[in-house]
């Protein structure tokens, strides 16, 4: 190094002499910045470095590395990827390309194809694109490179495969940099055998695993955080993963997806990678069945946020337990603790498939095992409008949780095949049903809370109005006291429905504005859709035509994205708000409210409702929107179980 320095400043002809004192001799008078880029292949010169700052007061030097020099003079600054823009709400073009990583990919594309512009149609693509790269220049330029002979979307359906789809783009780079995989390579080299064989098996997981998860998934034996932590430090000092708290204040460890890929491709080529696969299933299906029965209680945010922080590695656990190398016990048992956190999420078509296919291989499984996996399959066919499918599988679960003796169960999905018989308008089977499930002695808190809300929607669409309201009240009293947010939210919107239809549309629009603010302290999109369309009918009512014509379009657009349809009912409701709100409005300004409404997600429209709600001038004090809590309710024990 101290010849190679001398070389950079011209003193190389210096024969015989030592080129560190040659290089120390002509820095002492000047003020100079050395830059040595790529340190962390050079660790052993550090004392080279001290010497030349110690002869020379004037000399700043910048060294480019993957870990720290670990010198008193050192002054560290850590060079993040570039930042990219947010998936939602999304931005406007005029805002995305100003941020950094887009920044960098329009400059390079335009290099390979002059005329590549951002505009609203690949807006969303380019956006993905970008953190699929991870914001990083170099992975940035090589894939800009690629659009001289690819279409963006083209360019991102590769990507997705894999990073390493990025072939070398120039020749004017070191060897090192021509690729991604190479430039980690670099890295991974520098690895002593232990530190190599953590990072393989780090590409087990999805996304940012806890250190705790680490530590017992990763390495020969299960091993202490104290131990994983001193591992993990290491890594971190090549730069290799980033170590941070979450909101929660678990430590996590973070690989950029590029890493990722490569440890996995790493881990694939070692004869431990099946063994690793099952300790990390058996690890986040101990997770489920601690956190999943908690979706139903008082922890019921703490619970979904803890699920969600994990949901990438909770799917990749469900995918290995149905693969070839799996097991279709740990599949149901996952698919029978995680349903209800998928139903709350919304987001159930990939899960409804697998669950689908998975009930379809097992059908001597023990009914224990089986019934709590079939009622999920039945829920998420639910979810989908897959009614038919829905009602054989709550029948198949009935007959498994009797099988299996539990009760609760039975009560459970009593209650859920009252309510299909709802949805199709079969008010004598539902109140039967209801009933059933009502007079069953192990029937849990929320299983009763349900089956009175099923009750009341029969005398709502019979009308009866004034036993709707009476059970729509109960039920909110009864449901306050849960925890359960999404059970409180959909007696709460039960409750504004027959309010509204009273004519007290003000305390019918708080009552909404109650549930959705409980749907979005929970996190969970899975039934706003309903709550906003419930909401558009009192806009609706109170002539605010335009944003209830923008709320069920942006919902209509919602559950087409998702495929979640509505039962007969709720459609026919649907249907009479927008020809009420179309009859106002008149053709012209329906069709641009609806258009606007089609192009906003629905963290878009959440935002203008409750900009709506901040403007509104009458708002109805809180306290008059709560009912008394019945002392015999009161039992929080009994509350944060599972509804069977």
């Amino acid at each position: 190094m101290p010849a190679a320095v001398a070389a950079a400043l011209g003193l190389q002809d210096r024969a015989g002499e030592d080129p560190l004192k040659v290089a120390a001799r002509f820095l002492r008078s000047r003020r100079l910045l050395l830059v040595l880029d790529n340190f962390e292949h050079l660790e052993e010169a550090w004392p080279v470095v001290l010497d030349m700052l110690t002869a020379a007061p004037g000399l700043r030097i910048m060294a480019t590395s993957r870990r720290r020099l670990g010198l008193r003079a050192e002054y560290e600054y850590e060079l993040a990827p570039l930042a990219l823009p947010a998936f939602d709400p999304p931005l406007q073009p005029r805002v995305l390309r100003e941020v950094p990583a887009v920044k960098l990919l329009l400059a390079r594309g335009r290099a390979v194809r002059p005329h590549f512009e951002l505009d609203n149609a690949n807006a969303a693509v380019l956006t993905r694109l970008c953190h699929r790269l991870d914001g990083l220049p170099l992975a940035i330029e090589l894939a800009a490179a690629q659009l001289r002979d690819h279409s963006e979307t083209e360019l991102l359906d590769d990507l997705e495969v894999s990073l390493a789809a990025l072939p070398a783009a120039f020749r004017d780079l070191p060897d090192r940099q021509r690729t991604v995989t190479a430039t980690i390579e670099w890295s991974y080299q520098l690895l002593d055998e232990t530190e190599r064989q953590l990072f393989d098996q780090l590409g087990v997981f999805a996304a940012d695993p806890t250190v705790a998860a680490v530590s017992r998934i990763c390495g020969s034996t299960p091993a202490t955080e104290a131990e994983a932590e001193d591992l993990l430090t290491g890594l971190a000092h090549h730069s290799l993963l980033r170590r941070y708290a979450d909101a929660a204040g678990a430590k996590r460890v973070s690989m950029l997806q590029a890493i990722r890929e490569y440890a996995r491709d790493r881990l694939a080529s070692r004869g431990e990678a099946a063994t690793v696969r099952r300790r990390h299933t058996e690890f986040y299906l101990g997770l489920a069945e601690t956190v999943g029965p908690r979706l139903w209680g008082h922890d019921q945010v703490d619970a979904f946020r803890l699920l969600n922080a994990d949901a990438p590695d909770l799917r990749a656990a469900l995918l290995w337990a149905i693969g070839p190398d799996g097991s279709t016990d740990l599949a149901l048992r996952l698919v029978g603790h995680l349903w209800h956190y998928w139903e709350l999420t919304g987001d159930a078509a990939e899960q409804c498939e697998i669950a689908l296919k998975l009930v379809a291989v097992t059908p001597n499984a023990p009914p224990a095992l089986k019934a709590p996996a079939l009622s999920g399959t039945a829920t998420l066919c639910w979810i989908l409008g897959r009614n038919d499918e829905a009602s054989d599988f709550h029948h198949r679960a009935l007959e498994a949780f009797q099988a299996a003796g539990n009760d609760q169960g039975v009560a459970w999905t009593t209650m859920c095949l009252a309510t299909q018989a709802a949805e199709r308008d079969d008010a004598v089977s539902a109140q039967r049903l209801a009933a059933e499930a009502l007079s069953l002695p192990q029937s849990s808190p929320r299983t009763r809370v349900a089956a009175l809300i099923v009750l009341g929607l029969s005398a709502f669409y019979a009308g009866d109005q004034a036993r709707a309201l009476k059970l729509c009240r109960e039920c909110v009293e009864r449901a306050r006291p849960l925890g359960d947010r999404w059970l409180l939210g959909i007696a709460l919107v039960n409750l504004a429905e027959c309010t509204e239809l009273a004519g007290d549309h003000d305390t019918a629009e708080q009552l909404l504005y109650e549930a959705l603010g409980a749907a979005l302290k929970l996190g969970a999109q899975g039934h706003v859709v309903a709550f906003l369309e419930s909401l558009a009918g009192v806009y609706a009512a109170e002539h605010r035509a335009e944003l209830a014509i923008r709320v069920l379009s942006a919902a209509d657009a919602y559950r087409t994205d998702r495929g979640i349809p509505l039962y007969p009912a709720e459609q026919h409701r649907v249907e009479s708000v927008i020809t009420k709100a179309r009859t106002e409005a008149g053709p012209i300004r329906f069709g641009l409210a609806w258009a606007g409404g089609q192009a906003l997600t629905l963290t878009q429209m959440l935002l203008e409702v409750l900009q709506a709600k901040k403007e509104s001038s009458q708002q109805q004090p809180a306290a008059d929107l709560h009912f008394h809590v019945p002392a015999e309710q009161s039992t929080k024990s009994a509350l944060n179980a599972a509804p069977w």
